[in-house]
């Protein structure tokens, strides 16, 4: 369970991370698409080449990512070798990493459309003066679509772990933090914009970039906030873990256990166990077995 926990706070975190990605991204491009737009392009036009840009960099992405792992892992495996009481394998699994890309396009896909969508009903004189005071909703087939990315981004990730009811709890108690920390973030801009003005130009300017229009507030909040939660939960849970491990063990805990030795066995046992390097003491105790008759 606490691996699930891990992997899907990687999960959470690095689609945060790929979302913050795919916008900036895209407002870079607000100007390109105003201009595609005054040069006669249709909105379908622009919103293809420029999804299609998204799934490229997505795809180019996952498989740096892809390479970056699977290196990693044989680094490791190098390095923890001699830590580990059997030899440390790195075998190549085609479906993991088909899963970890098709996490990375549905990502892209779930944090591009709505954008896209909303760039391609605005006319481009309102993107050339102000894309960011435009608020204009895309159409309902564009909506749909978002949804459904979302719907099925949830489930892929649901789906590929054993402990479903603790994952859906997971990805329940992560929309909620999400809501919190975006109304968190929503509060800062009312704050700042309702703040009264300093006699410092620095601190002047600096509130007042946090209620701007098209301020990442919200954003800054909600990715800075949700990747310290998820790491501080992890870290507390794993901290907890090991203290209740280290209290409960002996001081001198076994280092292996063998059942179901016979008498007539136990000496050639204590024979072949003594002459192994590294074994400093043998205790065996007798024990009962128990059953039902019936």
């Amino acid at each position: 369970m606490f691996l699930t926990l891990v992997g899907l706070t990687a999960l959470v975190v690095g689609g945060v991370g790929v979302g913050n990605a795919v916008r900036s991204y895209l407002d870079g491009k607000t100007e390109t698409i105003a201009t595609l737009k005054c040069l006669g392009a249709s909105s379908g036009f622009i919103f293809r080449i420029h999804y299609f840009q998204v799934l490229v960099l997505a795809l180019v992405g996952s498989t740096i990512g892809v390479v970056l792992g699977v290196g990693g892992a044989y680094v490791a495996s190098q390095f923890l070798a001699q830590a580990l009481p059997v030899p440390a394998v790195v075998t190549l699994q085609v479906a993991p990493i088909l899963l970890a890309v098709a996490f990375g396009l549905l990502t892209a896909t779930l944090f591009a459309i709505w954008p896209l969508a909303r760039a391609r009903e605005t006319s481009a004189a309102a993107l050339f003066r102000d894309f960011a005071g435009q608020k204009k909703w895309p159409k309902p087939f564009f909506q749909f679509m978002t949804a459904l990315s979302f719907i099925l981004l949830i489930g892929l990730a649901i789906g590929t772990f054993n402990e479903k009811f603790f994952a859906v709890a997971f990805v329940l108690a992560a929309l909620v933090v999400f809501a919190v920390l975006y109304l968190v973030g929503v509060a800062v801009q009312a704050v700042a914009k309702r703040a009264p003005r300093s006699r410092m130009p620095i601190l002047r300017l600096a509130v007042a970039n946090l209620h701007r229009p098209g301020a990442a507030t919200a954003s800054v909040v909600l990715s800075m906030g949700l990747g310290l939660t998820l790491f501080v939960t992890v870290a507390l849970i794993e901290g907890n873990l090991r203290e209740q491990v280290q209290d409960q063990l002996p001081e001198n805990a076994p280092a292996f256990f063998f059942i179901d030795i016979q008498n007539d066995q136990l000496a050639e046992f204590k024979s072949v166990t003594s002459s192994i390097d590294g074994v400093s003491d043998i205790n065996h105790v007798p024990t009962c077995g128990g059953g039902w008759c019936l």
